[in-house]
């Protein structure tokens, strides 16, 4: 019975539609508010927000399998998060380095190395442990996590408040499986604060480095090169 509780507990499709409705949401809004700061369309970033949309999708329709006890399916529909994980780190790489070529911005060059980074280190780690569902399904839910972050800035941006706050936001949804472990176990698993960890790491990384001069003389460098 605890493991039908279990796979049935809604928190993790819950959370997954939650960051759904983030993604789409930031960037939907943003491109309403603000359609001047859309950039030029291209075949790299089609593919790019393609892949990522279809990933996010993808893990509230795992998470709604599991819900369901249908695991042969969930197994068969897994398959696919690799193929994304390939379409979104080529892309991803792609946009990196056109977004600078435009706006030579070395923060956002930063972010989506660490959000891109994060993201391969965390879903790797959720495939080595796919026989053990309950890390498994943290894993996936902290390696979306952290490519959540443009999300948030352009959420932020289209809000007109200060886009630090998506830092904030963030690292409260980070802690939101922190207190479900806490709620629902009585304590909180290992792979939760490692999770938390690698995200709040992540964005010290992007705001210490990312918005340091040296790290921007380094990237102009590179790029004269």
């Amino acid at each position: 019975m605890s493991a039908l509780r279990s796979n049935r507990d809604p928190f993790f499709f819950y959370f997954s539609c939650l960051m759904l409705a983030i993604a789409v949401g930031g960037f939907g809004l943003n491109a309403i508010v603000n359609p001047e700061s859309i950039p030029p369309n291209s075949t790299y970033l089609i593919v790019h927000g393609t892949c990522m949309f279809l990933w996010y999708l993808l893990l509230v329709i795992q998470a709604g399998m599991i819900r369901a006890c249908n695991i042969s399916l969930h197994k068969q529909l897994g398959k696919l998060s690799v193929v994304l994980t390939l379409g979104i780190l080529l892309s991803g790489i792609w946009v990196s380095v056109n977004t600078y070529s435009r706006l030579e911005d070395a923060a956002i060059v930063m972010a989506n190395i660490v959000n891109i980074g994060s993201f391969i280190v965390l879903f790797t780690f959720a495939l080595y442990y796919i026989k053990r569902p309950a890390i498994h399904k943290r894993l996936m839910i902290y390696a979306s996590l952290a490519m959540l972050i443009p999300a948030f800035g352009r959420l932020t941006k289209a809000l007109h408040i200060n886009e630090f706050l998506s830092l904030v936001f963030l690292i409260l949804l980070a802690l939101a499986p922190l207190v479900y472990d806490r709620k629902t176990l009585k304590r909180v698993q290992r792979v939760t604060v490692i999770g938390i960890v690698t995200i709040i790491v992540g964005l010290g990384l992007i705001v210490g480095i990312g918005l340091s001069e040296s790290w921007a003389n380094f990237l102009a460098s590179i790029s004269q090169n």
